[in-house]
């Protein structure tokens, strides 16, 4: 009698080669495992194959890209801002029919616009990348990434941005390259370094005053007499410098007697009368002309008090001569502390409270008395350093505002609070190495479940599922790889999606698996 050895009799690993007949044709109806082959007579797996594969399809350029729908059956005569000419190639990317979007040769104005002959099959549009002559994508390179089975489903991706790179104030752009613009009269490239041209500044441009040590020579000599620019030299300095033999006779006589002699005259005065004759001036005393002030001694002196001649000395003078003691009290009245006291009061004003108290007077400075103006120095300056407008100088009592300056594409301003702008972080912001796995929303998840009948073709996940990594996951049957298709026909091919209960992720197979299969999933959750 003949026995049969199912597979599930046979241990894992017990069939070596050497049980095998290699020189016989096997076929196999399932998945066949291999390693990544590292030698040249090693077997390829389909990973491997596919990988190596994974090649571009490059287009040839296309003159305009439109983001908007296009009338391909009558096309416009601009499209994207360009005049459209014959033969131009255009790319479509958001057709309100999806299965219209792709690669197109253009003819006229009103025309059908016909798939190019590179792009006319959806299979040429596989991996397909392109670059963008003008238009608002001008410089812009896309590539086609979907896995295309017909013309349905294209996306295309940004993959190159060289065109948004603009040339700001005082830049040129030619291409790809950025160059500084100068006026080439103040200043100048030379040796692709910006100086400042020779003799290039002119009056205008200088700021204040030009200091005399910035100048190659900053004084002049008058006379022998050196003075810097901004000095001052006298007409004496200058003059002293010659005599009287240097200078012709003008206005200003040169000396003799006759001119001294004619230049003067005589006038009396109260006192003296005046004569002259040759030369020789006379005088003569005035009678009565001498007054108290020519004397030596002018005044007497009675009962301690002096008076001028001509004068005269009152009988209080003379009385000064004794004291209080001597006099009857009148309407003057002694002098008292008390009577002091009771004369003086105090008036407040506006910025000092005056007391009096035993005839010694207080003051105290009232509270917010003090007006700026009394101040020495009634302001203060507020300087914004580094990241920070505003500021200047305000006076007591008032207020200035400080900002922080932000750059707006990674700090932003919101409820005058600093904030990271959302999408602000950059690849670039981040160190090499920055971002750890606990920071990532997804993690990557194991399971094992073992089938209890024969009936079952879908296994339900623990976690929902990242579906961007689906095709990535990796689904074994009793140890041996899974095939994912989006629609599986047969036991050892399968689809991943999140209609599990509860919304967690679902293994559907193409067929029923089989009791005691033992299915492992690793996935991304």
């Amino acid at each position: 009698m003949s026995v049969q050895i199912r597979g599930r009799q046979i241990l894992d690993s017990t069939i070596t080669a050497a049980k095998l007949v290699l020189s016989d044709d096997f076929t196999f109806s399932g998945a066949v495992s291999v390693a990544t082959p590292t030698a040249d007579a090693h077997a390829a797996n389909k990973g491997y194959v596919d990988a190596q594969l994974q090649g571009l399809s490059p287009k040839q350029a296309v003159r305009v890209l439109s983001k908007v729908n296009v009338d391909i059956s009558s096309a416009p005569a601009a499209i994207d801002g360009v005049t459209m000419a014959n033969k131009d190639r255009v790319v479509l990317i958001n057709q309100s029919t999806d299965t219209e979007n792709g690669i197109y040769t253009y003819s006229s104005s009103g025309a059908a616009m016909s798939r190019a002959s590179d792009a006319d099959t959806f299979a040429k549009l596989q991996s397909a990348y392109f670059f963008v002559k003008e238009g608002t994508s001008a410089d812009e390179g896309f590539v086609q990434t979907a896995e295309l089975s017909s013309f349905a489903g294209q996306s295309y991706v940004q993959f190159s941005s060289a065109g948004n790179i603009v040339a700001g104030d005082g830049l040129a752009k030619s291409g790809n390259t950025l160059s500084v613009n100068v006026d080439d009269s103040s200043l100048e490239i030379n040796s692709d370094s910006l100086r400042v041209k020779a003799s290039g500044i002119s009056n205008a441009m200088l700021s204040g005053n030009i200091e005399n040590s910035k100048l190659s020579n900053s004084a002049i000599t008058i006379a022998g007499a050196s003075t810097s620019l901004g000095g001052s030299i006298t007409a004496a300095s200058i003059l002293g410098a010659g005599t009287t033999a240097n200078l012709p006779e003008s206005g200003n006589l040169y000396f003799t007697n006759a001119r001294a002699q004619a230049a003067i005259t005589v006038s009396d005065s109260s006192e003296v009368d005046l004569s002259i004759s040759s030369g020789e001036i006379s005088a003569v005393l005035k009678d009565g002309s001498i007054a108290n002030a020519r004397l030596a001694n002018s005044a007497i002196t009675i009962a301690g008090a002096s008076t001028a001649l001509g004068g005269s000395i009152t009988a209080a003078t003379i009385l000064g001569a004794g004291s209080t003691s001597n006099l009857s009290e009148g309407s003057n009245l002694y002098f008292t502390d008390a009577r002091a006291q009771a004369a003086i009061t105090v008036s407040d004003s506006s910025e000092v409270d005056l007391s009096i108290s035993s005839g010694q007077i207080s003051a105290a400075l009232k509270n917010g008395s003090i007006a700026n103006g009394r101040l020495a120095n009634s302001t203060v300056t507020v300087t914004a350093g580094d990241g920070l407008s505003g500021g200047g100088s305000v006076a007591l009592g008032a207020s200035v505002s400080l900002a922080v300056g932000v750059d707006d594409s990674t700090i932003e301003t919101n409820s005058d609070q600093l904030r990271i702008k959302d999408s602000g972080v950059s690849t670039a912001k981040l160190a090499n190495g920055a971002v750890t796995t606990d920071k990532l929303s997804f993690s990557g998840q194991f399971q094992r479940t073992a089938i209890a009948d024969g009936t079952t073709s879908e296994v339900e996940l623990a976690s929902a599922v990242d579906l961007d990594f689906k095709k990535f996951f990796s689904v074994a049957v009793n140890g041996l790889l899974m095939e994912y298709k989006d629609t599986p026909n047969a036991q050892d091919n399968y689809k991943i999606d999140n209609s599990g209960s509860g919304s967690v992720g679902k293994i559907t197979f193409g067929a029923a698996l089989s009791n005691g299969d033992v299915v492992t999933i690793r996935y991304f959750a």
